[in-house]
């Protein structure tokens, strides 16, 4: 995860703070299930019927990425394989950067 305050994220999801310090900075990773989030970690609430986590993970990846700009994104469709194909490139690119 790249480094924001609690405050930045806020703005980026169209969120609020309530009870914590906007200065704080979100240096762990990012997690779907509450049970994992570590020190320095965000959890996201995924789409419920008052709110739309996956519009705000959108909204924070999308913000994440301008923020690098040498980053390649790369989108894997199609009606089969997507699983593997992302499994396999992972580890071939995991590789790569060793």
């Amino acid at each position: 995860m790249i480094a924001l305050s609690l405050a930045e994220i806020a703005t980026i999801v169209g969120g609020r703070l309530v009870d914590c310090d906007p200065a704080a900075v979100v240096t762990g990773s990012v997690e779907y299930d509450s049970r994992l989030v570590t020190a320095g970690g965000l959890f996201l609430a995924l789409p419920g019927e008052r709110v739309d986590g996956v519009t705000a993970l959108t909204a924070l990846a999308a913000a994440a990425a301008r923020r690098l700009p040498a980053l390649t994104v790369v989108g894997i469709t199609g009606s089969s394989g997507k699983a593997s194909t992302k499994d396999l490139l992972a580890h071939l690119l995991g590789v790569a950067s060793c």
